[in-house]
């Protein structure tokens, strides 16, 4: 028969002191003895870890000192596990103003009194499952490694990244930038920011007063708060949000090239901590292998493609003697694969090039299309072959 929690957890604690020890001292939770004044009598090393002190300088120093984010409402429920005898378990909070910081603790009582508890035993971590500094980032950088791979296109690894990296790192909005060279910058779509943005930015300046370009140029990471942005990079500072305390630009290099730049912005200027830069050049380390394979694959099914084309116009050629059904066939073809439209000109007896055969990708709009093209015939200036004209739009 199974016991009461209640008496497992007086054994546990009745144990050879040796156990406990063990337990706190190996536990990856961060863990803390405090007297009633909130005074560390002994803490282990996931806590010194989490705060950046050393144990022998967290020893009889206050835990708030220490610690330095827990808010009043932790501090009173530590108060009431004091006073009442009763632990507090799980309470999450969070830390600045960015959700991407959230933590819990969980407060024991022990060395009860007819006044109240002695002490208390304090556990403090990344909230489970949520996206804390550091908690959590194996998982969340799993989660973006499976959804990169299911990727096939440029356009596919594109889309990952604007619908993941905001809320895997805790940027509002950021940016892709696509890198033609140093000078032709595209931003290939963005998130969390007015639609005016990206409307404006499509084709972005080859400023080194950006943040991102410098990033680009310099092949390096940039990252900055916002105090810092007017000195260097006084270009941005007019088209920064309200809320924007920090922005980070992110090159994505694979083969030695800068394939695109990420460029976040964040409500919480340690959300680019050194702490957390690690993890912000992880995600720029999968999203740049992602998006270097992307383009070999598109790459790869682009010369398929063509070569698949080709093929079929050449047995469309052969197929049949009557031209004009020859050239409809054509057409049809170049824009299935090629293609908006496409028309074919034929000159008459002045040299004229006027289009005999006319396609386009939605057919409501053939005829005006021929409308359009007849009132601006082309003018034939040499003896050479009959051209034939295809222009292409939006792909």
């Amino acid at each position: 028969m199974s016991r009461p929690p209640e008496e497992l957890a007086d054994d546990v604690f009745s144990a050879h002191p040796s156990v406990f020890e063990a337990v706190f001292a190996h536990s990856p939770c961060a863990m803390a003895a405090l007297d009633s004044s909130f005074r560390i009598v002994s803490a282990n090393p996931a806590l010194a870890e989490l705060t950046g002190q050393s144990l022998d300088n967290c020893a009889g120093k206050l835990l708030p000192d220490i610690v330095g984010f827990l808010p009043a409402s932790v501090l009173e429920a530590y108060q009431q596990a004091l006073r009442e005898g009763t632990s507090q378990r799980d309470l999450t909070f969070q830390v600045g103003q960015s959700p991407q910081h959230l933590f819990t603790t969980t407060a024991i009582p022990f060395g009860g009194t007819d006044s109240g508890s002695t002490g208390l035993i304090v556990m403090l971590g990344p909230a489970p499952g949520g996206p804390g500094r550091s908690g959590g980032s194996s998982e969340r950088l799993a989660s973006l490694s499976a959804a990169l791979a299911l990727a096939l296109t440029e356009g596919d690894v594109s889309r990952v990244i604007l619908e993941h990296v905001g809320p895997l790192l805790g940027a509002y909005g950021g940016a892709l930038i696509q890198v033609l060279d140093e000078q032709a910058l595209y931003m290939v779509g963005s998130f969390g920011y007015p639609s005016s943005i990206e409307d404006t930015w499509r084709q972005f300046p080859g400023d080194p007063g950006y943040p991102v370009v410098q990033a680009i140029r310099d092949r390096q990471p940039v990252f900055a708060t916002v105090e810092e942005l007017p000195e260097r990079f006084p270009a941005i500072v007019p088209l920064l949000q309200p809320h924007t305390r920090a922005v980070a630009a992110l090159p994505l290099i694979a083969e030695d090239r800068v394939l695109s730049a990420l460029t976040l912005s964040f409500q919480d200027e340690h959300a680019i901590g050194a702490e957390d830069q690690g993890l912000l050049l992880e995600v720029a380390r999968l999203c740049a292998g992602a998006m270097n394979r992307a383009r070999r694959y598109d790459t790869e099914h682009q010369a398929r493609e063509r070569a698949g084309v080709l093929a079929d116009a050449s047995s469309l050629l052969s197929a049949s003697l009557d031209v004009r059904k020859t050239l409809e066939r054509i057409t049809a073809l170049a824009i299935e694969h090629v293609a908006d439209w496409c028309s074919v000109y034929q000159p008459d007896e002045t040299g004229r090039m006027w289009p005999v055969v006319v396609a386009h990708e939605d057919p409501q709009k053939v005829e005006l299309l021929r409308s359009f093209l007849n009132r601006f015939p082309l003018i034939r200036r040499s003896t050479g072959p009959v051209p034939g004209l295809c222009t292409r739009a939006n792909r």
